[in-house]
């Protein structure tokens, strides 16, 4: 039995936002935040292509005079209008990079290396992966649009959700289809699992190499072999998350989240790796989740999560710390430590699955996007975007 004072959870503090780095053995809320969404820029160019998204009603009336339609460099595919003209440009191929210029895992830290490295989208190599969401930006924000003469015109964005959505099912905002080659789950069509969990690839491939794997829009590869980042263009709301869900009567129990609600059940599912997903409620009336510690350092990071109410939409998240009850065992029981200093801080989507996922997940309809920490890496890589070009 844990010895801890209780009180009605506050609401979330009004400070200014401040993010910490998962390098650090403790969450602090001393570091401040230099990039992305909700209040965060990352490294900015003057007259970048794909620095505003919302001007394409612009670009379609400037092309009216021009020479040639809107169109997209060689690399990327573009999402069009009935008229064959670009909407916007697509990465065709997952992109790589030099690893050795992405600079720090954390990109929204004070006085971080931001990413020096360029995005190359080709045909045939190895997608680059073990990067984070900071490093994806800001490596993508680097990356020029070249038009016809090879002039720089302008810089590429991080693709975003919509982007990415509507570069995969063929379609311009709704409708469309499951996956790129169609509604029917194909099992050969694309570097994913089968239904039932088998594999024709034990690996990730090169880019492009099924050449069934391909959208109506020409991109390659959005549907398994590896994860994409992309940007939601949505910022973390913990106010918001407590007025959704304040019929769980939270409380703070020392730090950690609890209830008084002695019937409360299985109300929340938590998003993190290493876990099972389910949150429990013990005997002390605190929140529990199972955590497996072998997929953890706990030595330089600590394990973030992502709580949210079962009803909720994906985005209306709590960012918790998992503090484990028992550093040395394999697994234990973890308690919630909600992060109430990462109000405002970027959301983070990662989709399409990869080439070690159930098949459910490498769906391109919206249907199976996962968040991860801003800093987080692993089997993902990205794909940017930008505005087309006019000339």
């Amino acid at each position: 039995m844990l010895a801890c004072s209780s009180q009605r959870l506050p609401p979330p503090p009004t400070h200014e936002v401040t993010v910490p780095s998962e390098d650090s053995a403790s969450v602090s809320a001393e570091d401040s935040g230099t990039g992305a969404t909700g209040g965060y820029s990352v490294r900015a160019e003057d007259g970048v292509v794909g620095g505003d998204r919302g001007d394409s009603d612009e670009v379609s009336d400037t092309a009216l005079d021009a020479a040639l339609p809107p169109h997209c460099p060689s690399e990327m595919s573009g999402v069009t209008d009935a008229g064959g003209a670009a909407l916007y440009c697509v990465d065709t191929w997952e992109v790589s990079f030099d690893p050795e210029l992405l600079g720090d895992r954390d990109q929204f830290i004070e006085d971080a290396a931001l990413s020096t490295a360029i995005a190359s989208s080709a045909q045939g190599v190895s997608p680059g992966i073990g990067i984070s969401f900071g490093q994806a930006l800001n490596t993508c924000a680097n990356t020029p649009v070249l038009n016809q003469a090879g002039e720089t015109v302008g810089y590429k964005h991080l693709v975003t959700t919509q982007e990415w959505v509507d570069a995969a099912d063929g379609v311009v905002g709704e409708g469309g289809t499951r996956y790129p080659y169609g509604d029917d789950f194909d099992e050969a069509a694309c570097v994913c699992a089968a239904e039932d969990d088998s594999r024709l690839y034990s690996d990730y491939q090169l880019t492009g190499s099924l050449k069934t794997c391909v959208s109506a829009f020409g991109l390659y590869d959005q549907s398994g072999n590896v994860w994409e980042w992309v940007d939601p263009e949505r910022s973390i709301d913990v106010a918001g998350w407590w007025t959704a869900n304040e019929e769980l009567d939270l409380i703070d129990v020392d730090g950690f989240l609890g209830t008084t609600d002695a019937v409360w059940g299985d109300e929340l599912i938590l998003s993190a790796t290493g876990i099972n997903g389910m949150v429990v409620l013990d005997d002390d009336g605190l929140l529990r989740t199972h955590l497996t510690l072998s997929t953890w350092d706990y030595t330089s990071s600590t394990a973030i999560g992502f709580l949210k109410g079962l009803d909720a939409e994906w985005f209306e998240v709590l960012p918790v710390a998992l503090i484990p009850l028992d550093i040395t065992a394999s697994e234990t029981d973890a308690l919630l430590q909600p992060l109430y200093e990462w109000e405002g801080a970027p959301l983070t989507e990662k989709v399409g699955g990869a080439n070690y996922t159930p098949a459910g997940t490498c769906a391109t309809d919206g249907s199976s996007f996962i968040a991860h920490p801003h800093s987080f890496d692993g089997t993902i890589g990205f794909r940017c975007a930008s505005d087309p070009i006019v000339e």
